[in-house]
């Protein structure tokens, strides 16, 4: 595991996730790598965070209390345009078929199924935020199967394609 020490002034992150201690451990391996970190529990609260703040990207559960889950946060994001381009990781105990087609259908950059070792979301963040990617383009974004194996989506097929059998994030 490799950590920067220096915060740096380009990478920040809005995680959002109702379960403190999960959110608390992403929040400290971001933080050990240099990057600035706000969090929120809701959809509803990292939003008055995104009116205030600018973030390089947002991790999100899937699944959140109150109104808003983390598709439709995501889905939000992506007709704002001050947040339309933003990566958007979207994380998920559920890593069923039919969440990660709720997920790609809202627009998530990446799709990971947990359990998500921080040093995996991390690296995928910051691959992300570095290469400029949304995950909008033909080939679709990444999702993590709950085998490990790191499959495509086709946007326009919705067919998975397996890349490779690492293990992304077990």
């Amino acid at each position: 595991m490799t950590y920067r020490s220096e915060p740096s002034p380009f990478r920040s992150v809005l995680l959002v996730d109702g379960h403190d201690d999960t959110r608390h451990m992403y929040a400290q391996a971001f933080t050990l790598a240099g990057w600035r970190v706000a969090q929120a529990r809701t959809a509803e609260i990292a939003w008055r965070l995104i009116r205030r703040h600018r973030f390089s990207a947002a991790v999100t559960e899937l699944r959140l209390a109150g109104g808003a889950d983390g598709a439709a946060f995501t889905r939000a994001m992506r007709c704002e345009i001050a947040t339309a381009h933003m990566p958007v990781v979207i994380l998920s105990s559920n890593a069923f078929t039919s969440d990660r087609d709720h997920a790609v259908a809202a627009g998530c950059s990446r799709f990971l199924a947990k359990p998500c070792l921080p040093d995996e979301l991390l690296r995928v963040t910051r691959e992300l935020v570095e290469g400029g990617a949304t995950g909008n383009d033909d080939e679709g974004p990444f999702v993590s199967a709950p085998v490990g194996t790191v499959m495509r989506v086709g946007r326009r097929t919705g067919e998975l394609t397996g890349l490779c059998d690492v293990c992304a994030c077990a």
